[in-house]
């Protein structure tokens, strides 16, 4: 196509020219379009300093007032926080006050000078030579004392009838079990043995056994008045027929332990391994761990020393690394778990009340087994039982039946079963307001 000839001198002269009409259009386009875009920013600017300034003016209304409302909160806080811990404290004083009755430690260890110095040692204290061989010469016959507090017969010195011996007048033993509640001979020597010390205690050996017999104590009180308020009912079938094992503190804890590994769970045939959370056997049961298998927290296994965590009053030849060793798995936490002596000083719960875990196996008359559990929770001792196996055998599997009495049960006891109870026992500590982290007596004079 040809151009015009006007065009083309047109484009000649820009051609020519072209530097310099650039030169002129450039930075004018080049302000308009800075304008522009510096216009948008300086708005934004603006609406983020508005933004700024609304904050810091909300910041400076709070920080304006006097007093500062935050140290007001804090002060009030801190006056609730000490109110809690005086009241924590009258609780705990009022619980370590209302046992009182139970912490009677025997007049037979001298009214004199052994109780007023039991009665006064300080956590961690000690108590003198002479106390301490005066409770090792008389505490087995305090143990003693507990089949007639059960109101059963004193076999804990005197072995047992060999297994399988027939009485002499099996009328007359049939006729007698429909009236007395018998306990196991063995389980008797057991306990009687644990309070049987070939050396002479520590004073904390001697404060923790003492603490045992106040517990066994309270539970045969318990027991022991259930079957008599049926006797003196004129009933000739006591509600417990045969107490197979009762034990406290560190027997319970280890039976506990045991009975948690032991096989207690059917499983249907088929079902996944997922369905119990580990492998099954082929009788259908889960597979309890290994010992090997305990977990870190477990509290038998002495962390990264591969030594199990044991008490050295219970366990022959066991050797007491300290003083505390004597504590070890006495008591448990609210969960149950067994506690180490290093773990009583860092449980805020054990500073306050020691729950000593208990076990008891017998037969019952299924009848009376409510009667039995109600008796218990309205001791006056706190008595919490947590768990109740009726009829336990392997695998947790029916080991009898109400037709079928349980063996050992007298004749003619149709209703009998076998049962365990699992719980603790809560003793209070003396008041400590250390424990409690404030100053709760202040607060409680004030507030008076």
């Amino acid at each position: 196509m040809e151009i015009p000839e006007n065009v083309r001198q047109t484009l000649g002269v820009i051609a020519k020219y072209h530097f310099w009409i650039l030169a002129t259009l450039v930075p004018a386009i080049a302000l308009t379009v800075l304008w522009i875009g510096n216009s948008a920013l300086t708005v934004r600017i603006k609406q983020q300093r508005q933004k700024i300034q609304s904050t810091l003016g909300q910041i400076s209304s709070v920080t304006s007032v006097s007093p500062h409302p935050n140290a007001e909160w804090a002060k009030v806080i801190d006056g609730e926080s000490t109110k809690i811990s005086a009241e924590t404290l009258a609780e705990w004083q009022q619980l370590w006050e209302s046992q009182a009755d139970l912490r009677t430690w025997p007049d037979d260890l001298g009214v004199d000078d052994f109780l007023p110095a039991a009665a006064t040692v300080a956590p961690g204290g000690r108590l003198e030579r002479k106390y301490l061989l005066r409770y090792q010469k008389f505490v087995p016959r305090f143990a003693r004392s507990l089949p007639v507090r059960l109101g059963v017969k004193d076999e804990m010195v005197e072995a047992a009838t060999p297994a399988g011996r027939q009485p002499d007048r099996p009328d007359a033993m049939a006729a007698a079990a429909l009236i007395e509640t018998t306990w196991n001979a063995a389980d008797q020597k057991k306990l009687y043995d644990s309070f049987v010390w070939d050396a002479p205690p520590t004073t904390t050996q001697v404060l923790v056994a003492q603490e045992e017999l106040w517990v066994y104590g309270a539970l045969c009180d318990v027991i022991g008045q259930f079957n008599a308020r049926k006797k003196a009912q004129g009933s000739r079938e006591l509600p417990i027929a045969m107490i197979d094992e009762l034990a406290v503190g560190y027997r319970a804890a280890k039976d506990a332990l045991a009975a948690a590994e032991a096989k207690r769970i059917v499983i249907p045939a088929g079902a996944p391994e997922a369905a119990v959370g580990g492998p099954v056997d082929a009788d259908g049961f889960a597979i309890a761990p290994a010992p090997g298998d305990a977990p870190p927290d477990d509290p038998m296994a002495a962390g990264g020393t591969g030594e199990a965590v044991v008490n050295p009053r219970f366990e022959s030849g066991a050797k007491a690394a300290s003083e505390d060793s004597y504590r070890n798995l006495i008591y448990v936490d609210f969960a149950g778990k067994p506690l180490t002596a290093a773990q009583l000083g860092t449980v805020p719960d054990a500073r306050m009340v020691h729950l000593v875990p208990f076990v008891f196996k017998g037969v019952i008359d299924q009848r009376e087994l409510d009667g039995l559990l109600v008796a218990l929770a309205s001791a006056n001792l706190p008595i919490d039982v947590r768990e109740v196996r009726i009829n336990p055998g392997a695998g947790g599997a029916a080991a009898g039946s109400a037709s079928a009495p349980p063996a050992g049960a007298g004749a003619g006891r149709r209703y009998d079963v076998r049962v365990e109870l699992r719980g603790t026992v809560a003793l209070a500590t003396a008041p400590d307001e250390a424990a409690l982290g404030s100053a709760p007596a202040a607060a409680m004079e004030e507030g008076a």
